[in-house]
């Protein structure tokens, strides 16, 4: 059986987090299937940061001095004192994720991955997710091109891409995709502990109606799902959705 993260007994000092501060509660449980809300600027980021270390087998250099306990579901307590993390699978889609693996060259319409995806996998999962515009991604010589519009054959004209250059709302969904592709292609999900954050950009509605099926589709077999949710009505649907689980 996969290890899992059973609660977060206490944080101190990272960023403006620390368990004795009165909004905070003293400890987190965490459940198979958890869904994480707050207001704007409550931590959630920060939260996620805290579940690199365990991916990452690192320290928080961002946050010097900060000081946490988590306890996994073998009762292994893991601190920031903690010579050596055992052996737990998580995978964490945050803005650090992002950049870490993916840079953009807007003038050029590439973009660069950290690690070799196979496009074909991509573009069926990218046709699932995108519900307000059709983005797909061909490979040449200088890298990773994309088009948006439907025509997959000829793909687009510069013309074209410069009246629909990627905004926020497709580059997050070409960061989740390539996450998801990544993990699927190393088929270690079901033995994971996938946090997900920063998924939806309210300006789009349909964005949040096609993250939901996204991720319901993708991990509905994760070891552990935890997700910070940002937006209500996203919010709402995944604790509809593991509520019934």
């Amino acid at each position: 059986m996969a290890i899992i993260i059973k609660r977060l007994h206490s944080i101190n000092a990272l960023g403006h987090l620390q368990s004795d501060q009165e909004s905070f509660c003293p400890y987190m449980d965490l459940k198979s299937r958890t869904v994480i809300t707050g207001f704007s600027q409550s931590g959630k980021t920060a939260l996620t940061r805290l579940f690199r270390v365990l991916e990452h087998r690192d320290s928080l250099s961002e946050f010097p001095g900060a000081e946490y306990v988590f306890e996994l579901s073998d009762g292994t307590l893991v601190n920031q004192s903690a010579d050596l993390i055992p052996r737990i699978s998580v995978k964490v889609f945050n803005e650090q994720f992002v950049a870490e693996h993916i840079s953009w060259d807007e003038t050029d319409h590439t973009f660069t991955l950290k690690e070799s995806i196979d496009i074909d996998l991509f573009n069926e999962k990218m046709r699932f997710f995108s519900g307000c515009q059709d983005i797909k991604v061909y490979r040449d010589k200088w890298g990773f091109k994309y088009w948006i519009g439907n025509d997959a054959t000829t793909g687009a004209t510069k013309a074209s891409l410069e009246r629909h250059p990627l905004d926020v709302i497709n580059k997050t969904a070409i960061a989740f995709v390539y996450f998801a592709v990544r993990l699927h292609q190393q088929d270690i999900i079901e033995d994971s502990v996938i946090v997900i954050d920063d998924l939806i950009n309210p300006r789009h509605l349909a964005n949040v109606f096609a993250a939901y099926r996204f991720v319901k589709e993708e991990f509905w077999n994760a070891a552990q799902l935890i997700i910070f949710a940002h937006y209500p009505l996203f919010y709402k649907l995944i604790l509809n959705w593991f509520e019934k689980e």
